[in-house]
C-alpha cells in the first residue's frame, strides 16, 4: 500500500506480470494462477510432457503447450504407440 497512511492499495497484477496465467492480486504481492501446460512464478515455462518418456517401442516424442504427441515408430500404432 502507499499514501501517507498506507491508504492507498497498489495492485501488483497492473503491469500483468502472468504470462500464461491469471494473476491473483495479494497484500504487497501477487501470485500467479497458471493456464494448462504452463507452470513456474509468473508461468513461463512450458512444461515438458516429453519428460516422462511418454512414447514407447521406439516412438519419438513432440511436446505442445497442452499436451504431447508420439510419432511411432514403424509398426505401432496408438497415442502412446503400445499398439
Amino acid at each position: 500500500d502507499a499514501g501517507r497512511f498506507c491508504e492507498t492499495h497498489i495492485n501488483e497484477c497492473e503491469s500483468s506480470p502472468c504470462d500464461h496465467g491469471l494473476c491473483v492480486d495479494k497484500a504487497n504481492a501477487f501470485s500467479c494462477v497458471c493456464e494448462p501446460g504452463y507452470t513456474g512464478l509468473t508461468c513461463e515455462v512450458n512444461i515438458d510432457d516429453c519428460e516422462s518418456q511418454p512414447c514407447y517401442n521406439g516412438g519419438s516424442c513432440t511436446d505442445w503447450v497442452h499436451g504431447f504427441s508420439c510419432t511411432c515408430a514403424p509398426g505401432f500404432t496408438g497415442k502412446h504407440c503400445d499398439t
